[in-house]
Parts: C-alpha cells; sequence; structure tokens
C-alpha cells in the first residue's frame, strides 16, 4: 500500500478511537448520575417518613403533646389508689416495732385457718400461709413494713383462693422482703442491660417461706413499676383453676399471672408387683380428678411518690 493511501485510514482509525472514547465518557457519566439520583430519590423517601413520624415542634405540636401528657398524668392520679405502693400507704396503720407486725401476723394467720376451715378447704395443721418466719417473733425493724405489706398481699391472694374452692392448699410463698434501698437495687433498668446483683438477705430460720423468683418473669422496671411476687399451690379441678383465675382478673388490686404449671396429683402410695421376677415396690396412686396448680403472680405496686419515701 503507498504512503498517500496510509494517510487516510490512520485519521480514520483516530477519529474512531475518539468517538469510542467519547462514547465511554457519555456511558460512564450516564451511570454515575442515576446512581447520584437514585440517592437522592431515597434520601427524599427517608426524609418524607421521618418527617411524618416526628412532626416539626411547632406551637400546635407542642401545645398537643402538653394535652396528651396531662390526660396521662390525670388517668395515673386516678388510678394509682388501685395499685399498691412500695412506700406504706398509711403509715399510721403500719405496725411501728417487730413486736406490733409479729402480733398482726399471728392474728391474720388465724384468721385464715378459721377461713380455710369454714370454706372446707384442708390446711395443715401448722399453715403459717408463708409467714413460718416468724412463728415466735416479729420482722426485722427496718423490713417490717415490706413484711406487713406482703402480709396483707397474701390475705387478698387467699380471700380470693377460698372462693375458688380447692381441694387443699400445699403452700404459700413469697419473696424475702427488702427494704428500700435493697429495692432499688433488685429493679432492672428498662431496656437490655446487666442483670442487678442477686439478693443475699435472709430474714429468719424458715425457707420454706420463700421461693426465687425468675426476674425473666418479672414485669418491674425501675422508675416505672415495682413489684411483690407470690407461689401459691394448691390441688383441684379446672374448674377450681379457672375460677381462681377469673378471681383475679376481676379483683380490684392490679394483680399479674406469670407461671401457672399442672401436674397430676399423687393421693397416696400402693404396692405392685407386675411379675415374680420384679421386686414389690410402692408406686404413686394418680387421681384422676385432681390436679396439684402452681401459679406465681405478682401483685402490682408503684414507685414511691416524689417527697415520699417507705417507712
Amino acid at each position: 500500500m503507498k504512503p498517500r493511501q496510509l494517510i487516510p485510514m490512520a485519521g480514520l482509525a483516530v477519529l474512531l478511537a475518539g468517538i469510542g472514547v467519547e462514547v465511554w465518557f457519555c456511558y460512564r457519566t450516564d451511570r454515575a448520575a442515576r446512581r447520584a439520583l437514585a440517592r437522592l430519590e431515597a434520601e427524599k423517601s427517608e426524609r418524607d417518613r421521618l418527617s411524618r413520624q416526628a412532626p416539626a415542634l411547632t406551637e400546635e405540636y407542642e401545645q398537643a403533646v402538653r394535652a396528651q401528657i396531662e390526660a396521662a398524668s390525670g388517668a395515673l392520679a386516678e388510678l394509682r389508689p388501685r395499685f399498691g405502693t412500695a412506700e406504706a400507704a398509711n403509715p399510721d396503720a403500719t405496725p411501728a416495732k417487730p413486736v406490733d407486725a409479729y402480733f398482726e401476723i399471728s392474728a391474720f394467720v388465724e384468721r385464715m385457718r378459721t377461713e380455710a376451715a369454714r370454706a372446707r378447704i384442708s390446711v395443715r395443721s401448722d399453715e403459717r400461709f408463708g409467714f413460718a418466719t416468724f412463728a415466735s417473733e416479729g420482722p426485722q425493724p427496718d423490713l417490717v413494713a415490706a413484711v406487713t405489706r406482703q402480709c396483707g398481699e397474701v390475705q387478698q391472694l387467699m380471700e380470693l383462693l377460698l372462693r375458688a374452692q380447692p381441694g387443699a392448699l400445699l403452700a404459700v410463698q413469697r419473696e424475702r422482703p427488702l427494704t428500700t434501698t435493697e429495692r432499688a437495687q433488685r429493679l432492672p433498668l428498662p431496656g437490655p442491660g446487666p442483670a442487678p446483683a442477686t439478693q443475699t438477705r435472709y430474714d429468719g430460720p424458715a425457707t420454706e417461706d420463700f421461693f426465687d423468683f425468675n426476674r425473666n418473669l418479672s414485669i418491674r422496671r425501675s422508675g416505672i413499676m415495682d413489684t411483690d411476687a407470690f407461689r401459691l399451690e394448691f390441688t383441684g379441678r379446672t374448674s377450681n383453676l379457672r375460677q381462681f383465675l377469673n378471681q383475679l382478673a376481676e379483683s380490684p388490686d392490679p394483680v399479674a399471672v406469670r407461671s401457672i404449671e399442672v401436674e397430676p396429683f399423687q393421693t397416696g402410695m400402693r404396692e405392685s408387683s407386675q411379675s415374680d421376677s420384679m421386686a414389690t415396690a410402692p408406686v404413686p396412686v394418680v387421681s384422676p380428678h385432681l390436679s396439684r396448680f402452681t401459679v406465681i403472680v405478682e401483685m402490682l405496686l408503684l414507685p414511691p411518690q416524689e417527697g415520699r419515701s417507705e417507712s
């Protein structure tokens, strides 16, 4: 090929290369523009979503929020009398000394035994309804208010249970009573976080009075809601359990059922031998009609109001 023919071919190649570079640059620019547009649309959508969730703090919106807070405060004030409190609701009615608490607990035990006998519900002859710790003495001075409150709460629960006509009361257990400072240390904070330190306080030798309540079942939250937990164990039929739960639901005292366990009730033992080669062994007799029920409940308490503390 002659040199004069190579010149036009070289120019054509350069022209095609330039066109290719320009096309590639336009494609890259268009793709970047599309990505930027997509990001812009996503940011606009997020802005609109947030604006709908969090309206601008206009004067009108601020007034609406204040009205809602006032309405909620009014509702809380109306509900507070229905709740127990971690503080002494009536300091004048709370025993001032351990000996006064002892006599009050003793009177409660005798009253519950009489009510159970009147309702024909079987209880142990030495039943103390969760207060065997104080069979011969009162609580420590700094626990008088807490134990007295628990005594009143157990009485409320027992009155409801007796109305349900169970076959027999097997056990009443409560959490170990705590002072005001100890209760504050026990309460979990709202939201996730480390578990509070295990409470090791012990207020007497009667360990059958107490049970360790699983904190994962509790609804108590620091500064919002406190509770006293109790464990009731009794025998009966399903209808008795259902009636007891209905009594709890209709009670004016706020109470939350946290756990229910049911198992056949073993009424006695009999001798059984399946073959001559097998040794005779006692076998439980399981009643086809009765069950053993274990119900754990929490009595709801509001935290002390500002300016007041537990006595």
